[in-house]
C-alpha cells in the first residue's frame, strides 16, 4: 500500500489521482484515472470519483472493476472526512458508469515533495505557476500548498503554464 503524507493547511483536500486499470482487467473495466483510498485500521476501500468517495463493497466487486490493492493510497481519517460520501459501489457495472476524474478541487495548490514547482489545479489539470512573483502577486500563499509524492503529481495532466498575473487571476476565477 502506498503511503501518503499530506499537510492540510486551511485547504480542503478533495482527492488524488493514482490508479489506472491494467489492460487485463477485462471488458467494461474503467481504464480512466482514479484514486483508491483507505483509512488505516479500516477494512473499507474507497474509489474517489468526481470529488466523492464511494465504498467498494467487497473484494469480488473490487476485482471485477479491475482495481488492484497495490494501488490503494493510505490516508488519515481527517483527510478522508473532507471527502463527501457518494453511493457505495455495489456491482462491477457501477464501475464502468462511474467515470473517474481527477479529483482535486479547482484552485488547490499542489507540489511534488522533491520539486520546486507549485501547480494550481484547474479543470482537472495542473498549471505551473512559473514564478514566485506571479504566485504572491496573485494573492496565493505558500502555506496553502499541499505536498504529495512525485508519483501522484506526475500522473496529473499538465495544463497551460500560469506565467502572468492576468493568467493567474483568470485561473483563480475558474474555482
Amino acid at each position: 500500500m502506498n503511503s501518503l503524507k499530506v499537510g492540510v493547511l486551511g485547504a480542503v483536500v478533495v482527492g488524488m489521482m493514482g490508479w489506472s486499470a491494467a489492460s487485463e482487467a477485462g471488458p467494461g473495466a474503467n481504464s480512466e484515472a482514479a484514486t483508491l483510498i483507505k483509512v488505516a485500521g479500516s477494512p473499507k476501500v474507497y474509489i474517489v470519483v468526481a470529488g466523492k468517495k464511494r465504498w467498494v463493497q467487497n473484494a469480488e466487486i473490487f476485482t471485477a472493476c479491475g482495481l488492484s490493492f497495490s494501488n490503494v493510497v493510505a490516508t488519515t481519517e481527517a483527510v478522508s472526512a473532507t471527502l463527501p460520501e457518494g453511493a457505495p459501489v455495489g456491482s462491477a457495472a457501477e464501475c464502468s458508469s462511474a467515470k473517474a476524474q481527477p479529483v482535486f478541487a479547482n484552485g488547490t495548490l499542489v507540489q511534488g515533495e522533491s520539486s520546486p514547482k507549485v501547480y494550481m489545479m484547474v479543470g482537472g489539470t495542473k498549471r505551473w505557476v512559473t514564478t514566485s512573483g506571479v504566485f504572491t502577486g496573485c494573492g496565493l500563499s505558500f502555506s496553502s500548498v499541499l505536498k504529495f509524492p512525485e508519483a501522484i503529481v506526475t500522473t496529473i495532466p499538465d495544463g497551460a503554464e500560469i506565467a502572468t498575473g492576468a493568467q493567474c487571476t483568470a485561473a483563480k476565477a475558474q474555482h
